[in-house]
């Protein structure tokens, strides 16, 4: 679960200048498992007002998440 939380806090701070009052939805699947000590890769891309993004492990290259988070025009608060 730390992975979606993860995911968040990276959009919010890379993208929207730390305004979570921008986030509208996030959804996630988790696909695979992570051993302890492993590294993580997270990807994003922008589609219109929503950032897709996957999780991978550096060492095995195993997809582990995969989601998406929209966004809205302007604050929800």
């Amino acid at each position: 679960m730390c992975f979606y939380g993860m995911v968040a806090k990276g959009v919010v701070q890379t993208f929207l200048k730390n305004d979570s009052s921008l986030v509208k939805v996030v959804q996630a699947r988790f696909i695979g498992h992570v051993f302890p000590g492993e590294t993580l890769i997270f990807n994003y891309w922008r589609v219109g007002k929503t950032f897709v993004f996957n999780g991978t492990t550096q060492e095995r290259g195993k997809e582990i998440i995969v989601g998406f988070v929209e966004i809205a025009e302007k604050p929800l608060l």
